[in-house]
């Protein structure tokens, strides 16, 4: 790393911070991210609607629903819940869906983090690269932070489990200096609950299972991105309710983004670069991932409908901060 400029400063710092941040360089390949034409994205709509206002008429008290419809577009919702996960991105009532018009972050009655605005300076980001995934995603996710290091300096740190079978005790030794750790790999269930799965075996016991959190420590405010499927999800197991959102930050986290449902490969990485280019322009976790949400709302059917998938579990609130690289 060369000289750092240690006055915290953020992408962006004195723009709009709602401007669009600047559009990566298309590289060979792109084309391949469009898997979805536009009649199957309506398809998936008309589905994804009916479901939400099912949720909505089931599940949504009327004192609620007066109240988020007070609610003006980009509102922060901070939902308390005992145990099971209810998909509240996903609720609809006529309008736009909850997870796409608000930022919407999850908690349950023990979470350990606080909600407040606050800054937390990036110098260590570890970017892990699980096993078994298409050659092209597992590429574009070995690049995925190469615009910023560019720009800014931080220590990037790159585990890629798919050639090393000790990737997980490597993750592990990351937990408490990571200030960003994230995932581009399957997410899996077996007896033991939810894993992530990083290396070759597909045993959950050589990957990163949800229950082996809860014995780490990690740094205060960090935030975890696990791209992944069901990443975000509650799985029922020995009759505990286990979520990877809930045990990060009960071990210090400040926020994780998940998935609530299966998302394929290829949108889940591209949806993964609209995410931290809303980051480094400025936005906090929350209203970063709406932007991301609405980015890919624009871009209609090119990356599918599995952004409506990506949920929150923390403080919505927390920025990055960014120390500039000195020419």
């Amino acid at each position: 790393m060369g000289e750092v400029d240690h006055q915290p400063r953020r992408v962006g710092e004195g723009e709009d911070p709602e401007a669009d941040p600047p559009a990566r360089p298309e590289t060979e390949g792109d084309v391949a991210f469009e898997i979805a034409g536009e009649a199957q994205h309506s398809a998936m709509l008309t589905n994804l609607g009916g479901f939400g206002r099912h949720l909505y008429d089931a599940i949504v008290p009327g004192g609620l629903r007066d109240w988020v419809e007070s609610l003006s577009a980009g509102s922060y919702i901070h939902i308390v819940e005992n145990e099971f996960r209810i998909p509240w991105e996903l609720v609809r009532n006529g309008g736009d869906f909850w997870g796409r018009a608000f930022v919407i972050s999850h908690a349950t009655w023990d979470s350990a983090f606080t909600l407040a605005p606050r800054d937390h300076p990036v110098n260590k980001v570890v970017n892990i690269i699980g096993a078994d995934l298409p050659a092209y995603v597992a590429q574009r996710a070995e690049t995925l932070f190469d615009t910023l290091r560019k720009v800014y300096d931080f220590e990037l740190v790159t585990i890629r489990g798919f050639e090393d079978p000790a990737a997980t005790s490597e993750i592990f030794s990351h937990f408490e200096t990571a200030d960003l750790m994230h995932f581009t790999c399957h997410g899996e269930v077996q007896n033991g609950g939810v894993y992530l799965r990083v290396v070759q075996d597909r045993e959950d016991i050589y990957n990163v299972m949800v229950r082996a959190i809860r014995t780490k420590k990690m740094r205060s405010d960090a935030v975890v991105f696990a791209n992944a499927c069901v990443s975000g999800a509650t799985a029922l197991s020995h009759r505990q309710t286990l979520s990877f959102g809930s045990e990060f930050c009960r071990i210090g986290a400040g926020a994780f983004i998940g998935t609530l449902d299966f998302i394929d490969d290829k949108p889940a990485t591209i949806f993964a670069e609209q995410y931290y280019d809303a980051l480094a322009a400025g936005r906090d976790v929350g209203s970063a991932l709406r932007h991301a949400k609405q980015t890919s709302r624009s871009n209609g059917g090119r990356i599918g409908g599995g952004y409506f998938l990506y949920s929150l579990y923390g403080d919505p609130y927390i920025r990055m901060n960014w120390s500039t690289r000195s020419a």
